[in-house]
């Protein structure tokens, strides 16, 4: 009965959310329309997340209090990072109210979605022009890409991280104001995964330092917050990736060499030879792949597809846009994402030698990757719109001369 009333509870949130951010942001009934269909297309990918993975990960995350080194006799026994800050969050809707591991999917769906939510707000409210290939508008349709929902929707890392960077760019669009939601958003992407929150707070800091929307103290002052938050969590994030010496380069090659070993195993399943690849090919590893001829399952047939997307987005930017015009009219937000996504694949790229793992990984960050495209193209699309329009008006200007004239 407990559960049913929370799924009935959670139903109500979500529809409540669309309206109070329709209303903040006056939205049409169009756009709210829209988010409710990307609430239960994302519902939908919750329950099935739970169906593959309930004796898997996010089964783990749910039930697995006592097993694999993660023990406690109480609440706070479980407070720390990583796996065991997902236990602690857990474990009020699991050992208190006892709830189903189903409802348990929906309810991280919920916070997914509202990550889907802030990225919608972002773009809708500082897209200038929404741009085309060929028929099909970008804006809401990249935000329905199935991979990103996918990870984005069970009990676990992934939902959380995915949700935090929204949270934290969301903040950003208005900093100013939103100090209280940028210090949450990172404070909950230290507690899950504290390499991810670092790789925010660089981003953000680097877009904020190049920006010309703020005013000068307002700029100082979020960046020396941001400054000193990168500062405060420095040692610990290098502590919890194993990095004894950060400014030494050869600890970073270490673990990457000793990442690249573990997930190259056969045993481990979608395995790439990382170790043998140039930088570029690394990269293009980490953004577009597994293609098709790399899909060995139904989840890896729908990354192919919404990564055979992304290369054909790229290829189109790389030869439609200029790409130095467009980035100074970039907002803020979407300077800071595209940073924390280079950030990422840097990082990533080097360490991660097997695809259903980097599927999982550069879903965190590949919508800032997006949105950074859609930007572009929104850009160049429009500077030619205007073209067009001048062009007309002075036609028209010259038309209406020359009518007069002939009177």
């Amino acid at each position: 009965m407990q559960d049913l009333l929370f799924w009935i509870l959670m139903f109500v949130l979500g529809h409540l959310l669309i309206g109070f951010y329709g209303n903040q942001y006056d939205l049409d009934q169009r756009d709210r329309n829209t988010l409710v269909f990307l609430f239960y297309y994302h519902i939908l990918f919750s329950l099935f997340y739970g169906w593959l993975y309930y004796w898997k990960d996010a089964g783990f995350y749910w039930r697995g209090y006592g097993t694999r080194g993660i023990f406690g006799e109480s609440w706070m026994d479980y407070y720390g990072i990583n796996t065991y800050f997902i236990f602690f969050l857990n474990y009020p809707f699991t050992k208190i109210m006892n709830l189903n591991f189903y409802t348990g999917m929906v309810l991280y769906g919920l916070i997914g979605y509202l990550g889907f939510v802030y990225l919608f707000l972002i773009m809708k409210s500082r897209l200038p022009f929404n741009p085309r290939i060929g028929r099909f508008k970008l804006f809401p349709l990249i935000l329905f890409l199935p991979n990103m929902h996918f990870w984005s929707s069970g009990i676990g890392k992934d939902s959380l991280c995915f949700f935090g960077l929204a949270w934290f760019f969301y903040g950003l669009l208005s900093p100013q104001r939103r100090l209280i939601q940028i210090g949450l958003s990172i404070a909950l992407l230290y507690h899950v995964r504290p390499h991810v929150a670092l790789i925010g707070l660089a981003g953000a800091g680097i877009a904020l330092l190049m920006s010309g929307d703020l005013k000068p103290v307002y700029k100082a002052f979020a960046v020396l917050v941001l400054v000193a938050s990168s500062y405060l969590i420095f040692d610990q994030v290098f502590a919890f990736l194993g990095i004894e010496d950060p400014s030494s380069l050869e600890s970073f090659e270490a673990l990457a060499d000793a990442q690249i070993d573990f997930l190259n195993r056969g045993s481990v399943g979608s395995a790439v030879d990382l170790a043998s690849y140039s930088w570029p090919m690394r990269l293009f590893t980490y953004l577009y792949r597994p293609l098709f001829f790399d899909a060995h399952n139904f989840t890896s047939f729908l990354a192919s597809f919404e990564n055979f997307i992304y290369l054909i987005l790229t290829i189109v930017v790389l030869v439609e846009v200029n790409l130095f015009k467009a980035w100074s009219a970039m907002p803020t937000v979407v300077k800071g994402g595209f940073f924390a996504f280079v950030g990422s694949a840097i990082v990533f790229s080097n360490s991660l030698s097997n695809l259903g793992i980097i599927m999982r990984m550069k879903n965190m960050t590949m919508i800032y990757f997006l949105i950074f495209i859609v930007f572009a193209l929104s850009y160049q699309q429009y500077e030619v719109y205007k073209q067009k329009k001048r062009r007309f008006e002075f036609l028209k200007a010259k038309r209406a001369v020359r009518m007069k004239e002939l009177k």
